[in-house]
């Protein structure tokens, strides 16, 4: 009995982290994509620990939008900083972004309009 168990015991850790690590693949990572964007253009700021991003509900700035066949992301958002001289500027974004394994994203491209 306790070698059975010391043989299925090592098979179920092994099926459970591998049904697990297939997750991301099929869940929305909608929200996922939306905070990423943010570490990449918080990366791109002046004052990094300045900045105010928007939330994503009822905010008609900020869309995500999902490549059906991927885990492929646009996202159009943008943050308050302040600039070199201390004064607050509107940055706007649109992120092109893709999760390429659990946790790890992949930024194709990031396009700045400042105001």
């Amino acid at each position: 009995m306790r070698r059975i168990l010391l043989v299925l015991l090592p098979l179920l850790i092994v099926a459970c982290s591998s049904s697990e690590s297939g997750s991301w693949r099929e869940k929305d990572n909608t929200k996922e994509a939306f905070q990423m964007s943010q570490d990449f253009m918080r990366e791109r700021l002046t004052d990094p620990e300045s900045a105010t991003f928007p939330s994503m509900r009822w905010n008609d700035k900020v869309k995500v939008e999902r490549d059906s066949d991927s885990q492929r992301y646009q996202v159009t958002a943008y943050v308050d900083s302040e600039d070199a001289f201390g004064g607050t500027l509107r940055t706007e974004y649109i992120a092109d972004l893709e999760q390429v394994s659990k946790g790890e994203w992949l930024l194709y491209d990031i396009q700045v309009n400042e105001y």
